[in-house]
């Protein structure tokens, strides 16, 4: 009894390991430089390796896969892709998840490293849509050289 108490209490404070298990990155080949990025942040975060990021044509991610990809969007997609990318605004993404896996659609590039570095809100969902539309009011930053410049207007928000 005491054990189950023990093992409930410690799965609210830190969470269920219930979410999804990803094991790819999935960009397209003609991506820009801060899709790759966002790419490699994830992968970074997620603890997958260079081998993991993969290019497709697929927009719709299945089970264990993250894809990352941009509006407009080039042809017509599922109603849950397509609702999605209605709720984008600036700067902002939609997650759409979807049986185990999930698909991220970017206003812009840095769109996508934005997602890359809210990893940490969305990481645990496996269904529904997750829409951010953040407003940021950072437009320069000093960079100190401490991230590389990528990965630092993606923690940073800088615009």
């Amino acid at each position: 009894m005491i054990k189950k108490f023990i093992l409930t209490t410690l799965l609210f404070v830190w969470g269920s390991p219930a979410g999804a298990a990803y094991h790819k990155i999935v960009t397209s080949q003609d991506c820009p430089k801060a899709v790759q990025s966002a790419a490699r942040i994830l992968a970074g975060r997620m603890k997958l390796s260079a081998q993991d990021i993969v290019t497709g044509s697929d927009i719709v991610a299945v089970e264990g896969e993250v894809v990352l990809t941009m509006l407009p969007l080039k042809a017509p997609q599922a109603k849950s892709i397509e609702e999605a990318a209605k709720q984008i605004r600036s700067d902002g993404y939609a997650i759409v998840f979807n049986r185990g896996g999930a698909t991220i659609l970017g206003a812009r590039p840095r769109s996508l490293l934005y997602a890359a570095a809210d990893w940490h809100l969305w990481k645990d969902k496996t269904d529904g849509v997750y829409v951010r539309t953040p407003s940021f009011a950072i437009r320069a930053a000093q960079y100190d050289g401490s991230l590389p410049v990528d990965e630092y207007v993606a923690t940073l928000g800088a615009n």
